[in-house]
């Protein structure tokens, strides 16, 4: 297993072992056995509170953003300082002139949503600038899915302050033209790109977008919203220690799928593939964090290998796999 990235850990503070056993309730053998890489962090929940006994970020445990040489990461890095200024400008309320019509944004965009679901962030990165200032002179829904793409282009880079910014500008956009099914996209961006420490700050976001968009659920674009929050805030909670709220959320998601049926072959609103397959694949997800919401029996700890979070070397030390799947 590859280790990456400088010591987390230095000077007077604790190791892993003394500063959660008595202080987090995390047993000695297991916290030990993720140090010797014999284990891995088996939820979200646990990351946090070995972090917050290191007295360290769950990014600082992951060294994330990650990797500098990274391929994905190298290519986008030229980027992501003329989307930053593209962000801001439209947060100060500047507008360019486009350099196209609005049917040519709307072809950039749909290219760009392209990028996004092979996952081609460098590609993708490299439009946004462009795309954001043409979006922005046009305004609207126009504005709302540019910013969306842009969050979601930003967060698997490992800049989720310029995510949660770029979310912010879409739910703006898409309440300036009262489209609900955007405002409520923008929001479940808003959810994905805080970070895992805010775990409950993401799932009372998504609540409080559902209620406020309950009025609008006739229409099928706004349900399939409605449905991917509904997954959002259970993981969310799940990793909140809220099992009651985070069940009730997978609940109402598998209702909503049920009455939906699986999307259409293009995924549906902004391809989000809302339906009762995308429900099973989150159920899972959030077995990782609590089996109990989801109705399943405790994982026997001897069998606790993949985690959704990672897998962790020497949390005294180096970390190990930075990849992070929140």
């Amino acid at each position: 297993m590859q280790t990456v990235g400088p010591p987390v850990v230095a000077g007077p503070r604790p190791t892993a072992q003394t500063a959660t056993w008595g202080e987090r309730r995390l047993s000695q053998p297991y916290i030990s056995q993720i140090e010797a890489g014999r284990r891995s962090i088996d939820s979200r929940s646990t990351l946090i509170a070995i972090a917050a006994a290191l007295q360290v970020t769950v990014a600082d445990l992951l060294d994330q953003p990650g990797d500098p040489a990274d391929p994905a990461k190298t290519g986008a890095a030229d980027a992501v300082p003329a989307i930053w200024a593209a962000l801001l400008e439209i947060s100060d309320g500047d507008r360019r002139r486009p350099s196209g019509s609005p049917e040519q944004t709307v072809a950039s965009l749909h290219a760009t949503n392209i990028l996004r679901l092979s996952a081609d962030y460098i590609r993708m990165a490299r439009t946004l600038p462009g795309l954001l200032a043409d979006a922005s002179a046009h305004g609207g829904v126009l504005l709302a899915e540019a910013a969306y793409l842009t969050s979601t282009c930003l967060r698997p880079l490992g800049h989720r302050h310029l995510a949660v910014d770029a979310a912010r500008i879409a739910q703006a956009a898409a309440e300036d033209v009262e489209h609900h099914a955007w405002r409520g996209a923008a929001r479940f961006a808003y959810a994905q790109a805080l970070p895992v420490e805010a775990a409950g700050v993401a799932a009372r976001a998504a609540a409080r977008t559902m209620a406020d968009l309950q009025p609008h659920a006739a229409e099928r674009k706004v349900r399939q919203v409605l449905g991917q929050l509904h997954l959002a805030a259970a993981l969310r909670s799940a990793v909140d220690g809220q099992t009651g709220t985070a069940a009730d959320h997978l609940s109402e998601a598998e209702h909503e799928a049920a009455t939906l049926g699986d999307p259409p072959p293009d995924g549906g609103f902004n391809a989000m593939c809302f339906g009762p397959t995308n429900v099973v694949l989150w159920r899972m997800t959030i077995a990782g964090e609590s089996p109990i919401c989801c109705g399943w029996p405790l994982p026997c700890s001897s069998t606790a290998t993949g985690s959704p979070a990672g897998r962790v070397s020497s949390l005294s030390g180096r970390t190990g796999s930075s990849r992070s799947c929140w």
